[in-house]
Protein backbone atom coordinates (compact mmCIF):
# COMPACT_ATOMS: atom_id res chain seq x y z
CA UNK A 1 0.00 0.00 0.00
CA UNK A 2 3.39 2.52 -0.09
CA UNK A 3 2.37 3.17 -3.54
CA UNK A 4 -0.95 4.62 -2.52
CA UNK A 5 -0.38 6.03 0.56
CA UNK A 6 -1.85 9.39 -0.64
CA UNK A 7 -4.98 8.35 -2.57
CA UNK A 8 -8.74 8.70 -1.38
CA UNK A 9 -11.08 6.31 -1.82
CA UNK A 10 -14.29 8.16 -2.89
CA UNK A 11 -18.09 7.00 -2.39
CA UNK A 12 -20.05 6.06 -5.71
CA UNK A 13 -23.04 8.55 -4.91
CA UNK A 14 -26.42 8.89 -6.35
CA UNK A 15 -24.97 12.01 -8.09
CA UNK A 16 -21.93 10.07 -9.28
CA UNK A 17 -24.02 7.58 -10.88
CA UNK A 18 -26.20 10.01 -12.38
CA UNK A 19 -23.60 12.05 -13.85
CA UNK A 20 -22.07 8.68 -14.68
CA UNK A 21 -25.50 7.94 -16.83
CA UNK A 22 -24.41 11.61 -18.53
CA UNK A 23 -21.59 11.01 -19.84
CA UNK A 24 -22.59 7.75 -21.21
CA UNK A 25 -25.21 9.50 -22.86
CA UNK A 26 -23.08 11.88 -24.66
CA UNK A 27 -19.42 10.45 -24.86
CA UNK A 28 -17.94 7.14 -26.07
CA UNK A 29 -17.17 5.89 -22.93
CA UNK A 30 -17.15 2.42 -20.96
CA UNK A 31 -19.03 2.17 -17.85
CA UNK A 32 -16.05 2.78 -15.82
CA UNK A 33 -14.66 5.40 -17.11
CA UNK A 34 -17.69 6.92 -17.33
CA UNK A 35 -17.53 6.58 -13.45
CA UNK A 36 -14.10 7.82 -12.83
CA UNK A 37 -14.67 10.46 -14.73
CA UNK A 38 -17.95 11.08 -12.59
CA UNK A 39 -16.12 10.98 -9.73
CA UNK A 40 -13.33 13.87 -10.79
CA UNK A 41 -16.62 15.69 -11.27
CA UNK A 42 -18.50 15.00 -7.87
CA UNK A 43 -15.01 15.73 -6.04
CA UNK A 44 -13.95 18.38 -7.66
CA UNK A 45 -10.84 17.42 -9.06
CA UNK A 46 -8.07 19.54 -9.51
CA UNK A 47 -6.41 17.58 -12.21
CA UNK A 48 -7.92 14.43 -13.89
CA UNK A 49 -4.59 12.03 -15.55
CA UNK A 50 -5.82 9.42 -17.83
CA UNK A 51 -4.36 6.51 -20.17
CA UNK A 52 -7.53 6.59 -22.08
CA UNK A 53 -7.91 8.38 -25.23
CA UNK A 54 -11.78 7.96 -24.63
CA UNK A 55 -11.87 9.27 -21.55
CA UNK A 56 -9.91 12.21 -21.49
CA UNK A 57 -11.91 13.71 -24.72
CA UNK A 58 -14.84 13.19 -22.06
CA UNK A 59 -13.26 14.99 -19.39
CA UNK A 60 -12.44 17.99 -21.57
CA UNK A 61 -15.69 18.14 -22.96
CA UNK A 62 -16.98 18.73 -19.47
CA UNK A 63 -14.36 21.10 -18.18
CA UNK A 64 -12.03 18.93 -16.27
CA UNK A 65 -8.39 20.11 -16.18
CA UNK A 66 -6.46 16.68 -17.85
CA UNK A 67 -3.13 15.44 -18.47
CA UNK A 68 -2.83 12.52 -20.99
CA UNK A 69 -0.35 9.72 -20.03
CA UNK A 70 -0.73 7.31 -22.24
CA UNK A 71 1.46 6.24 -25.55
CA UNK A 72 1.57 8.81 -27.97
CA UNK A 73 1.25 7.52 -30.90
CA UNK A 74 3.94 7.17 -33.34
CA UNK A 75 2.47 6.64 -36.08
CA UNK A 76 0.99 10.52 -35.42
CA UNK A 77 4.21 11.61 -35.26
CA UNK A 78 5.90 10.72 -38.47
Amino acid sequence: MEDVHDAIVLQVTPAVISRSVKLLETNVLRAMDALHVACALEWQAELFATAGRRQLKAAKNVGLLTEYIGQQDISADS
